[in-house]
């Protein structure tokens, strides 16, 4: 269940997604087909954004906020991408 907190952190997640995928579009003149390390970084760009309100808004430790984005980012993209990929993609995307 949503509360009214997760409202702002839900839109900022995927207005980050509108605007990766416009500028991806307007780089590249299609849509392409992305890798699963492609959709990773754009999924791990979105959180990183999301995350920020989280720390802002419900006061989260940016440490706890981190751990819990990675502990979803690993429930998505794990096995099928390794546990050192999803990882190593969260701190390079969202140091």
């Amino acid at each position: 269940m949503l509360d009214t907190d997760s409202t702002q952190e839900i839109l900022t997640h995927e207005a980050t997604h509108r605007a990766q995928a416009k500028a991806l579009v307007d780089s590249l003149g299609f849509c392409p087909t992305l890798t699963l390390v492609e959709r990773l970084q754009i999924e791990a760009g979105a959180y990183c954004a999301s995350d920020s309100v989280r720390v802002q808004v419900k006061k989260t430790p940016p440490f706890e906020a981190s751990a819990i984005t990675l502990g979803r980012l690993l429930a998505a993209f794990y096995p099928t991408l390794t546990a050192d990929t999803v990882v190593a993609t969260w701190k390079r995307v969202c140091p």
